[in-house]
């Protein structure tokens, strides 16, 4: 009697994901997001922009998921080539001639090194998480994408009639931590621009959203003391700066060689470890079950 083969259980895998938080001001319209995304991926008319050296990023293939306000998408970063540039002819180890380059043929509308991250847009909390990985061992740079979605949305085509559109990169809890821990701390800076977040944010408990939506802090280390002493207040301005993707740096001194050191938020972003079974999906459902565990009124 011959035996049945044995499904292999894979182990399990997880993705690493990364959290921006996109704003637009005025947002009254339910349809402020959604709008948003869609000139953001638009096929017909979407930009692109400057990601790293020579390597372009766009943001494309929006979809919306069935029975929430969310949006899954994908990222694509590719390579440019530039002719202008000299070339090397490797088997004869020189620069390549004019009539060696003559020779190459490569259409205007291909573009080499094509990678492709997925992504989740939640529109009430406007935050955007993206995979960090696409499995391949290729990655993306949470500090270099922030920048480039930053501008990408302030692309006339993209921002529309909006007054604001930016995108905040979310740091690692512990970094702020960090900061306020630094030996010695005497500066800190706080730089907080204020999410449009649902009535009952917590932060309305500690900042009045109606009357500002820029805090920018600096304290100093007063003449004969050990080091800064931060208030509650300051400490908890540094906290929801963190959480909502405002600058927190910090200025103190090297605990073993007593050198000026440096810390920020932009130093680590936060980033989330999905664990997933390849058995059973693969990593961007997992995220997509992920985010939408994560959400109010799901359990």
């Amino acid at each position: 009697m011959q035996r049945k083969p044995v499904k292999r259980r894979l182990r399990k895998r997880r993705v690493k994901v990364g959290e921006i938080s996109v704003v637009a001001h005025p947002h009254d319209d339910p349809d402020t997001y959604p709008e948003l995304f869609k000139r953001l991926t638009d096929s017909t008319s979407r930009p692109n922009t400057k990601y790293s050296n020579n390597r372009s990023v766009e943001f494309a293939d929006l979809e919306k998921v069935a029975g929430a306000d969310v949006y899954t998408g994908a990222i694509y970063i590719y390579s440019g080539i530039d002719f202008d540039e000299p070339w090397y002819n490797k088997p004869n180890k020189r620069e390549a001639t004019n009539e060696e380059l003559d020779k190459i043929n490569i259409p205007n509308e291909l573009n080499p090194e094509f990678r492709k991250f997925g992504f989740v847009f939640v529109v009430d909390s406007h935050r955007l998480y993206f995979r960090c990985d696409d499995g391949q061992g290729h990655l993306i740079k949470p500090n270099l994408l922030n920048n480039a979605l930053a501008r990408l949305l302030t692309a006339r085509k993209v921002k529309g009639d909006l007054e604001e559109v930016r995108a905040d990169l979310i740091a690692d809890r512990g970094q702020v931590d960090a900061i306020l821990d630094m030996h010695k701390l005497y500066r800190l800076q706080i730089d907080l621009r204020l999410p449009n977040g649902e009535d009952d944010d917590p932060i309305d408990h500690y900042i009045d959203k109606d009357s500002q939506n820029r805090i920018k802090v600096e304290v100093f280390k007063r003449a004969r003391v050990e080091a800064l002493r931060v208030t509650d207040y300051v400490k908890k301005l540094a906290e929801i700066a963190g959480e909502v993707g405002g600058l927190v740096t910090g200025w103190g001194k090297d605990e073993e060689t007593g050198a000026p050191s440096k810390q920020s938020t932009t130093y680590k972003p936060k980033t989330n470890f999905i664990k997933y079974s390849p058995n059973e999906t693969d990593p961007e459902q997992a995220m997509l079950d992920w985010v939408l565990k994560g959400m109010p009124n799901n359990d």
